[in-house]
């Protein structure tokens, strides 16, 4: 029960002084695919812009896990991983067997985005950078000592 009122005291003075809360801190790992999210939205984005609009993306079949796969198939499954599958596997279950899921679907995602790097109709410069961006941020994934250091 103290520990309550010493939160309401603490809330109460930083109000009282203007003040905002403090930031909470995150584990690198959340930090991590928060920013996956964010360059996969920049490369549909770049992708709109040199004329892969969603129905192209969905028409562009690639080969991918020896099965065809659209691209916007392929893009959106890579930010599902990022935007809803990793976070409910780090809320559901903190450890080594979420981040273990988390690196295992990252690695077939990195072998998907080497494909679509070499596509032909995804060599435009913009799409390219993009793609090139995710790629290195999913090579910097943080190790297992790293992924809950705050």
């Amino acid at each position: 029960m103290m520990r309550y009122w010493r939160a309401f005291w603490g809330a109460l003075r930083l109000t009282l002084r203007g003040e905002p809360p403090p930031a909470p801190k995150q584990p690198a790992i959340v930090v991590w695919t928060r920013e996956l999210e964010r360059r996969m939205d920049a490369v549909l984005r770049a992708a709109e812009r040199d004329g892969l609009d969603e129905n192209t993306r969905r028409a562009l079949k690639l080969r991918l896990d020896g099965r065809q796969m659209s691209l916007e198939t392929a893009l959106q499954s890579i930010r599902f991983h990022a935007a809803q599958e990793y976070p409910s596997l780090l809320h559901n279950s903190i450890g080594a067997r979420s981040l273990n899921a988390i690196y295992a679907s990252n690695m077939n995602d990195r072998y998907w985005l080497n494909t679509l790097l070499s596509h032909e109709r995804l060599q435009t410069p913009t799409v390219q950078a993009a793609l090139s961006r995710v790629a290195e941020h999913m090579d910097a994934v943080p190790s297992l000592e790293q992924a809950w250091a705050m």
